[in-house]
């Protein structure tokens, strides 16, 4: 079942109601936009509304970031999902978020789709706040470069935790764990040039193998 929920503001947001959506049985991907400015206009007076959209009361209501992560833990926690992410939708790089796209879903493909989605569009955020300054090439190529080795490194760092992988393992890790920042086509290219230049040794399995499969 895919299942979007758009409510309008904070107060309609009840998370009693979402229990029987959270345990039903089967594949379930649901989205749901958590109006994030919305937390800060209630905490003062209406804390009960903060708490009772999020599930609990273990929180401080005035800080949005601690808010967010605490539904997202609850809607874990009571869904039984493979993972909960959200994500920031903004006009540009530095803006406070209009909303929360939160994806909870049982199914890592869902977060695999998402997560390219998301970060094609952080791209062209970048794109937007670059287009402003007149050395716009230069920086974006700058940025690139830095953003590419920050994707090596976490390859690696995930890497030395393990003794055997493979490159879906490694793309999953970098998924779920930095939500957002490389599209999954650039995780394969990034492991597929540590293995060229040697760093990462790969095991073929049968007479051709498998890039994706192979232990690494």
């Amino acid at each position: 079942a895919l299942v979007f929920l758009d409510p309008f503001g904070l107060k309609p947001l009840r998370f009693d109601a979402l229990r029987p959506l959270l345990h039903r049985a089967g594949e379930t991907d649901i989205f749901i936009t958590f109006v994030t400015p919305a937390v800060a206009r209630h905490a003062a007076e209406h804390p009960e509304i903060v708490w009772d959209a999020i599930g609990s009361n273990d929180c401080p209501p005035v800080d949005p970031s601690a808010v967010l992560s605490t539904f997202c833990r609850n809607l874990m926690s009571e869904g039984g999902f493979f993972g909960v992410s959200s994500y920031a939708i903004r006009s540009r790089k530095g803006q406070a978020p209009r909303y929360h796209l939160i994806l909870a879903s049982r199914s890592y493909h869902a977060f695999e789709l998402m997560n390219d989605f998301v970060a094609q569009e952080e791209a062209e955020l970048d794109r937007r706040s670059y287009g402003a300054i007149a050395q716009q090439s230069f920086l974006k190529l700058w940025q690139d470069q830095e953003d590419q080795e920050e994707l090596i490194n976490a390859i690696r760092a995930f890497g030395s935790r393990t003794n055997t992988t493979t490159r879906e393992e490694i793309v999953q890790h970098i998924v779920l764990n930095h939500w957002a920042i490389w599209n999954t086509r650039e995780v394969r290219k990034a492991v597929w040039g540590l293995i060229d230049v040697g760093e990462i040794e790969r095991t073929r399995v049968g007479r051709r193998g498998h890039i994706d499969s192979d232990p690494l």
